[in-house]
C-alpha cells in the first residue's frame, strides 16, 4: 500500500492467510500497543495511555516533563504537540481539543472526549525518517534516509525533510545496526515500512513510530528517486538492495528536500478560492518537482522536491506562512482576498 486508507480492508482480506503479517502491522499502527512492546527495552521510557477527558482533568503538575502528546492512530503531524512544563501542558490542552475537533466530522464530535492519545517521553536528538523493508531472510534493506529539520523546538509539522551525501554517511551503518534490533524486538516478517526515530549526541537511537505496509506519505518517498535514482517501489518489488558505497561515491554535495506545504485545519473547502501555487513555488531553490494535490482531500496542497546548497537554506522554508499563497473567500464582500 502506499496510503494507510486501505489498512483496514488489507487486515479483513489477509488476517487469516498472513496471520504474522497482520499482527505486526496493527501493533505498529497502535503507537500505544508499539511502546508496550518496545517497554522492556527501554524501561525508563515513560508512556501513558489516556483520552482527552483525561487530558484535561488529570493532575499535570507531577508529570515527567518534557512530554510529547499525539493520538494513539493518526496520520501525519496533526494533533502532536509538544508539552515542556505544567503552564504549558494546561495551554495546550485546549488548543489539542479545538485542532481535533476540527478534523473530525460533525457526528463525531460527542465521542472526541474518549479518543484515544499517547503521552510519552520526549526523544531528545537528531530525527531520522527511513524507507526500508525486510526481504525474505529478514534482513533490513534501507531505501532511503532522511533527516528533519524544525523552524523552534515546538515544531511538530512535516515542514522539511532532506538528504545528501553527509546524511548517509553518518547516519546509515548505525541506522541498518539498529533495525537488525528491531527484527528481534518485533519478529517482523518481509514487509515494508516507514520509520521514524532519533539518535543522540553518543549514538542512542529510540524509535519515534512506525508504519507498516507503505513508505513516506503523500509520495515524499520519491524524494530517494531525485537524490539518488531509488525508486522506493521498484526496488521492493524487485526485491533490489542499494549499493550505498557506490551511491554515497557518486554524490554531489547538495541537500536534496521535499517540503509538505499544508492548510490551516481550521479552514474549511468552501472557503478557498484558489491558491498561488506560481507565487509559492518562486519561495524554493532549485525546483525538482512540485506536486499540486486536490485542496481539502486531506491538509497538504502541494509537495515541493527541491535542492539547495546549505542547512541555512532551509530557515526561509521553515518560516512560510501558506496562508499567505491562498485566496480566501471573503465573506462580507463579493470577492475573494489574499490573506
Amino acid at each position: 500500500m502506499n496510503s494507510e486508507n486501505a489498512f483496514q480492508t488489507f487486515e479483513t482480506a489477509y488476517e487469516e492467510t498472513f496471520p504474522q503479517l497482520v499482527h505486526t502491522a496493527k501493533i505498529f499502527k497502535d503507537k500505544i500497543a508499539f511502546r508496550k512492546k518496545l517497554s522492556a527495552h527501554y524501561p525508563h521510557f515513560y508512556f501513558q495511555e489516556v483520552t482527552l477527558h483525561t487530558l484535561q482533568t488529570m493532575d499535570y503538575e507531577a508529570l515527567p516533563y518534557p512530554l510529547i502528546v499525539k493520538p494513539a492512530k493518526g496520520y501525519s503531524s496533526v494533533g502532536v504537540f509538544l508539552l515542556k512544563n505544567a503552564t504549558q501542558f494546561k495551554e495546550t490542552i485546549a488548543e489539542l481539543y479545538t485542532t481535533m475537533a476540527n478534523t473530525v466530522m460533525p457526528h463525531e464530535l460527542p465521542a472526541l472526549a474518549e479518543r484515544a492519545f499517547l503521552l510519552e517521553s520526549y526523544i531528545s536528538g537528531q530525527e531520522y525518517a527511513i524507507d526500508m523493508y525486510f526481504n525474505e531472510q529478514v534482513e533490513p534493506v534501507i531505501l532511503n534516509l532522511f533527516t528533519r529539520t524544525f523552524k523552534d523546538a515546538h515544531d511538530m509539522s512535516d515542514r522539511v525533510y532532506y538528504t545528501s551525501k553527509e546524511t548517509l554517511q553518518k547516519a546509515l551503518m548505525p541506522m541498518t545496526n539498529y533495525l537488525k534490533t528491531l527484527q528481534g524486538v518485533f519478529h517482523i516478517p518481509a514487509m515494508p515500512l516507514h520509520i521514524e526515530l532519533r539518535m543522540n549526541e553518543d549514538g542512542t537511537i529510540i524509535p519515534i513510530e512506525i508504519n507498516p505496509l507503505r513508505f513516506a506519505g503523500e509520495g515524499t518517498t520519491d524524494l530517494g528517486f531525485y537524490a539518488y535514482d531509488i525508486c522506493s517501489y521498484d526496488y521492493f518489488i524487485e526485491q533490489k538492495q542499494p549499493d550505498w558505497a557506490t551511491i554515497i561515491e557518486q554524490m554531489d554535495e547538495q541537500l536534496y528536500a521535499f517540503t509538505c506545504a499544508s492548510l490551516d485545519v481550521t479552514l474549511q473547502e468552501n472557503e478557498i478560492v484558489a491558491i498561488d501555487h506560481e507565487r509559492l513555488k518562486r519561495q524554493f531553490y532549485t525546483v525538482l518537482d512540485y506536486r499540486k494535490l486536490p485542496v481539502m482531500s486531506h491538509e497538504t496542497f502541494a509537495v515541493i522536491f527541491y535542492k539547495c546548497a546549505h542547512v541555512d537554506d532551509f530557515t526561509s522554508i521553515l518560516q512560510l506562512d501558506f496562508t499567505d499563497y491562498l485566496y480566501i473567500h471573503n465573506t462580507n464582500e463579493s470577492e475573494a482576498s489574499l490573506v
